[in-house]
């Protein structure tokens, strides 16, 4: 609550105050600040500034006491002209003293001195693993961030996946995996999306052949994020499973940072070109993404065949000069042999 009362001026050390008449000024109260009579009270100033000595830094607004004018909002006196606006004494102070006052807050904190300068959402991120579990309200409070959704969409595009843990689970989790001999790759994702994972990535097991083989694997935490993205990559089929598709909205999810995971994942080197291993799509999902690779990046593809049940896109030599300044700054050094 907030209440409005007079009160003399020199209680106030002209802070802001408009003056009514005489001596006396019209001012603010934060309700419940006061203890004993309210004129002789220091606990009001205390409320609208804190004692002096608790602030080191100087506060610009005593500089100006000087001037008699500076309480009273309607004079021209100390009124300073900005852009063709008149901005109030009073507007001013108060923004210079909050200031003053949050700059000696951080600068005393060894742990916020590095938190002043404005950063893109996304590269502040920090991991979350061994946190333990959510609560409800947070899982449901977690946005994905415009950088790690597109890195998010490439996986999803190669060799990323989403499931639903148990029969319980509303939410889904994002799954990755690769073989140990691409292991910078997968730490190198990892690191991006940690602020989503409860656990680092963990050495397991393939068995394809007689020969066991070894992989790298990380999962993320369950959040309603992923389960929008599940929605929209994932159909059901007649036999009442999921089956990944190239969404409908590919031409806005595909972005270069999306394109260069795609690549790492699923591409290899042809001759003086670029294959994308798109085995598991359906030649209509394949068709569509290629639209967005010629429409909206001008990069000259074919359809070509591996198998007659698996196809794949082929990016021919002449784009090759295109698609290397496109996604070069995005990809990891390790991976740099599929496009060079």
């Amino acid at each position: 609550m907030v209440t409005t009362l007079k009160m003399r001026e020199n209680k106030m050390g002209n802070r802001g105050s408009k003056s009514v008449f005489g001596n006396t000024v019209k001012e603010q109260r934060v309700y419940g600040s006061s203890i004993g009579t309210l004129l002789s009270s220091p606990m009001l100033r205390c409320t609208l500034m804190g004692f002096k000595r608790n602030y080191p830094v100087r506060i610009p607004s005593n500089q100006l006491n000087n001037l008699r004018s500076y309480s009273t909002a309607n004079s021209r006196v100390a009124n300073s002209q900005i852009g063709g606006y008149l901005l109030k004494p009073y507007f001013v102070t108060g923004f210079t003293d909050t200031f003053s006052r949050a700059q000696h807050q951080f600068s005393t904190k060894r742990s916020c001195s590095n938190n002043l300068c404005l950063v893109v959402w996304g590269a502040n991120l920090t991991s979350l693993v061994g946190k333990g579990r959510l609560t409800k309200q947070e899982r449901n409070m977690v946005k994905i961030a415009p950088y790690q959704m597109s890195v998010i969409i490439g996986l999803l595009l190669s060799d990323g996946w989403l499931t639903i843990a148990t029969k319980t689970s509303k939410n889904a989790r994002l799954g990755f995996k690769q073989s140990l001999s691409r292991s910078a790759y997968v730490w190198f994702v990892f690191n991006i999306l940690s602020h989503y994972c409860s656990s680092s990535p963990q050495l397991i097991q393939i068995v394809r052949s007689v020969n066991p083989q070894y992989a790298l694997q990380f999962f993320t935490r369950s959040l309603l994020g992923f389960t929008e993205l599940h929605t929209n990559f994932y159909i059901k089929s007649q036999t009442g499973g999921f089956v990944k598709i190239v969404p409908q909205n590919i031409y806005e999810l595909l972005t270069p940072v999306a394109l260069a995971h795609l690549i790492m994942g699923d591409g290899y080197r042809w001759r003086h070109g670029l294959v994308l291993c798109t085995d598991s799509y359906s030649v209509e999902d394949i068709v569509r993404l290629m639209n967005v690779l010629i429409i909206k990046y001008r990069l000259e593809c074919r359809l070509r065949y591996h198998t007659p049940t698996q196809p794949r896109v082929y990016i021919r030599e002449g784009s090759m000069p295109i698609l290397r300044d496109l996604i070069r700054p995005f990809m990891i050094k390790s991976m740099l042999y599929k496009i060079d």
